[in-house]
């Protein structure tokens, strides 16, 4: 089955519905289920939501974090198989500070709950000056039988932690991974990994290594080489454990544009931003985070709506297991072409295989009128392509149908 999780809004704007719903392989609704109802009580609340699994797919997890007036809080919902709730959980997260909102969750298979967030400590007096923060990330742990919340540093010595990710090694340790820098706030000069117990917290093994200079070679010029040795504004997106034992990392460069308009009578001022998502790096490492090959993609994509759906990127996996990158560009490109906001309506989705550098191929979509729109549903083959306000389900298979 196909699971989503979705939200929508009452017409006064006064409540957010979160809702679960599967479908079956042909996009038939099998269950929907309203999991809760949160009354804002005040115009600047904010939700984020993830949905996660454990390893064997028997328990579907869902958090729901709810900031307001600074002042977070945090819902478990988990789910068997049918939707049917087993556990729902609300709990206070007092001392979270924010940095980017809890994230990275992870149901181990003895029930345990695990998940990230980014917080910040007071700016010294050195930093003060270029407007650098010292940066900590921490991990926290819920464990449902004694119903207590843990929570465990991760930082790096001397070193900013620039974006991490989590998942659970075959012994259901915890792997923790991502890039860190000297100085810049979202740059990448290489890569860290933390291996963690389960049961105690306690640091098993952690390394770090600089990014290979092949790696490099792809993003920055011989002078940039000699000066910063960083990819700047280089975001993980996914991580994940190969059967060998290297892990795999897929990252894409985003970074917002402010443009100031000057009005004709030269007072009036506007400001406007603009959202790009460019090259995205796939990099393989061993477990001791020597680099084994890396393969980089490229596009130029840029819009005026953040959250608009025809940007980015989605991870999908094909029948056999390969795995491979969807992305909207625009048709017949030439030179330059940069996709934005308004030729969305003149894009087509491609796919590029993560390794074999075979070229992009492009996919076709019957009776659609408008950009296709994709999502992965767990990594898996299944995804969305919308027209206008209908919506769709396709499946990638190995003939690349």
């Amino acid at each position: 089955q196909i699971i989503i999780l979705s939200t929508s809004i009452s017409g006064n704007s006064d409540t957010r519905y979160l809702w679960i719903t599967s479908l079956s392989i042909e996009g038939n609704e099998l269950k929907h289920t309203l999991l809760k109802e949160f009354h804002p009580l005040e115009r600047n609340i904010s939700h984020t939501f993830e949905l996660f699994k454990n390893k064997d797919e028997s328990l579907v997890g869902i958090s729901a974090v709810e900031e307001t007036q600074k002042e977070f809080s945090l819902n478990i919902f988990i789910l068997n198989p049918h939707l049917e709730i087993e556990e729902d959980k609300e709990m206070k997260l007092g001392n979270i500070k924010k940095i980017n909102y809890p994230h990275s969750f992870i149901l181990s298979d003895n029930g345990f709950i695990f998940f990230l967030n980014g917080i910040k400590e007071g700016k010294n007096a050195e930093q003060s000056n270029v407007g650098l923060e010292n940066r900590l990330y921490q991990l926290f742990r819920f464990d449902p039988l004694e119903d207590k919340l843990k929570q465990y540093d991760v930082t790096i010595s001397d070193k900013f932690i620039s974006d991490v990710k989590m998942k659970l090694d075959k012994d259901e340790n915890l792997l923790i991974t991502g890039f860190y820098n000297e100085s810049h706030y979202k740059g990448a000069e290489g890569v860290f990994l933390m291996v963690i117990d389960r049961n105690d917290g306690s640091l098993l093994h952690s390394g770090k290594r600089p990014l290979d200079n092949k790696i490099l070679t792809d993003f920055l010029n011989e002078k940039e080489l000699r000066r910063s040795r960083a990819i700047d504004n280089l975001y993980l997106d996914h991580f994940y454990i190969n059967d060998d034992g290297n892990i795999t990392l897929i990252a894409e460069i985003f970074f917002v544009e402010q443009r100031l308009v000057t009005g004709a009578n030269g007072i009036n001022v506007s400001t406007t931003y603009l959202y790009n998502w460019e090259d995205i790096l796939v990099v393989e490492l061993d477990e001791n985070l020597n680099y084994v090959l890396h393969n980089t993609i490229r596009k130029k994509q840029k819009s005026s709506n953040f959250l608009s759906p025809y940007w980015s990127y989605s991870l999908m996996e094909k029948d056999d297991g390969s795995k491979c990158l969807l992305y909207n560009y625009l048709n017949n490109r030439k030179g330059n072409s940069i996709i934005t906001a308004t030729s969305a309506n003149r894009s087509s989705t491609y796919f590029n295989d993560l390794w074999q550098n075979k070229g992009e191929e492009r996919l076709e979509f019957k009776n659609l009128h408008f950009a296709p729109a994709y999502t992965s549903f767990f990594q898996g083959s299944y995804g969305v392509v919308q027209d206008k306000g209908h919506y769709q389900f396709f499946k990638l298979l190995n003939a690349n149908n």
